[in-house]
């Protein structure tokens, strides 16, 4: 990735906990290398920032989010 130009692509699943912290990342497909994956997941638990998700009733639940990042070398 270190490659000018060079790009990639990784779709992943979040896991958040019922008051909207991360808990766990999945890589589900990357495009390049095999470290740019548990790059990503690194980047997002450092600065993804969630609030809760709420069950029907109001109640504070656990959840999955779910994208994609692009990566493009500049």
């Amino acid at each position: 990735m270190q490659t000018r130009g060079a790009s990639a692509i990784v779709d992943f699943r979040l896991a958040t906990n019922e008051i909207g912290l991360y808990t766990d990342c999945l890589v589900l497909r990357s495009t390049t290398a095999p470290t740019i994956g548990p790059y990503s997941c690194e980047v997002i638990k450092r600065r993804a920032r969630f609030a809760p998700s709420l069950e029907k009733d109001g109640t504070p639940t656990k959840d999955i989010y779910a994208n994609r990042i692009f990566w493009q070398m500049g």
